[in-house]
């Protein structure tokens, strides 16, 4: 950890003085050292120092790879992120193919071609932003994509669609959607089209968006029309605030859970103490086989992964909000905590912390801990299964 540290450190000064420390890092035997050293590498463009790792033996530190090439201003050879479309772990194949699609755009069409057909949405999702990099190249592809039956591909080509000036029917279509991820994402892109009469758009949006369910979306939406339209300000729009049913429901005890998945198990003691109401509320989930088949959307190295999304990309939630319960206990390895989208918008969805996070101290809701197979932490990518949470006791 303080090597792990240290190296971060390193990375957030962007010194290339620090080059040579940061290169023997990428030797150490610890994987998220390697990770950090990556990442560092990758701020101050080495990337003849990156391509390595390109093979490393641990999935993360191939990501990071693939993921810090991408971010790169510099020309590099292109060969071993291509080798990497073959990877046995399918978030480094994405990873590739988005780095790739970033350098080369159109050039990539033929590859992310074949993964339009997948039956991984996954790797469709990879191919929709591609295809959206490459903007009026591809508009046959991206027809298909955007009517792709799962609306988490569409939603990737209009992210794909950034900085572009393609694509603004689809844009225009995906506003009238009922589906979060989709209308959203369109709101970003319409911000960016100045052909576009964008504060009309924008207020027809943000009255077709009411109710709790689209509060997020209508924070974004006055966030951005503030900024285009400063001399006629908007109220940020705030949450209704309804009693928990939680309340009067107290847990006694410090309760152990199992988290099954198909990496390994996970066991939970939850802070009934310190958090009540998530604890409560997450245990009723648990009881009713609730996170039974759901993913894990979102794997960050060095950082979380997270799950318990019901559509499976973050978007999601079961209606429930659950006010923050903040606490004197520390974010480390292993803390379960609770995400949210602002003040007490917490909801079904849990993060695992891979390392301490002391940032999110004092700031996310923080209601378990593992105590038992923390190593399946690290074993866990994008797409891997919540199998069930079952109680052990309590």
């Amino acid at each position: 950890l303080a090597r792990m540290f240290a190296v971060r450190g390193l990375g957030q000064l962007e010194d290339v003085d620090s080059a040579p420390h940061l290169i023997a890092r990428l030797r150490d035997a610890s994987a998220p050292v390697r990770v950090e050293a990556v990442n560092a590498l990758g701020k101050i463009e080495r990337g003849d120092a990156l391509l390595r790792l390109a093979d490393d033996p641990d999935m993360h530190v191939r990501r990071s790879v693939a993921e810090a090439l991408g971010r790169m201003e510099t020309t590099v050879p292109s060969d071993a992120l291509k080798a990497m479309l073959d990877d046995s772990i399918v978030s480094v194949r994405i990873a590739a193919m988005d780095a790739l699609s970033r350098r080369l755009g159109p050039a990539m069409l033929e590859r992310a071609e074949g993964w339009i057909t997948s039956d991984d949405w996954r790797l469709r999702a990879a191919a929709a932003r591609a295809v959206g990099r490459a903007g009026d190249a591809a508009s046959e592809q991206a027809a298909t994509l955007f009517e792709d039956e799962d609306r988490r591909v569409a939603a990737a080509l209009l992210e794909g669609l950034a900085g572009t000036s393609a694509g603004s029917t689809w844009v225009m279509q995906a506003l009238e959607e009922d589906d979060l991820a989709v209308r959203s994402t369109a709101v970003d892109r319409v911000v960016e089209r100045e052909q576009l009469d964008r504060i009309a758009i924008l207020e027809q949006a943000l009255e077709r968006s009411p109710g709790n369910d689209w509060i997020e979306l209508r924070e974004s939406i006055v966030r951005h029309l503030n900024a285009l339209d400063p001399d006629t300000p908007r109220e940020m729009p705030r949450p209704e605030i309804v009693s928990s049913p939680w309340v009067e429901r107290p847990v006694d005890g410090m309760p152990l859970v199992d988290i099954v998945t198909n990496r390994g198990t996970m066991r939970v003691q939850l802070f009934a103490e310190e958090t009540p109401v998530h604890v409560s509320a997450f245990l009723e989930r648990v009881d009713a086989g609730f996170y039974d088949g759901l993913i894990w959307h979102r794997v960050v190295p060095n950082f979380v992964i997270q799950g318990g999304d019901p559509r499976g990309d973050g978007w999601g939630s079961d209606g429930s909000v659950v006010r923050d319960e903040i606490h004197r206990r520390p974010y480390i390895r292993g803390s379960i905590g609770m995400p949210k989208a602002g003040k007490d918008t917490g909801g079904c969805q849990i993060f695992v912390t891979h390392v301490p996070t002391p940032h999110l101290d004092g700031n996310y809701t923080l209601f378990g801990q593992v105590v038992e197979g923390l190593e399946t932490i690290d074993a866990i990518e994008v797409g891997d299964q919540i199998v069930t949470i079952r109680r052990v006791n309590g």
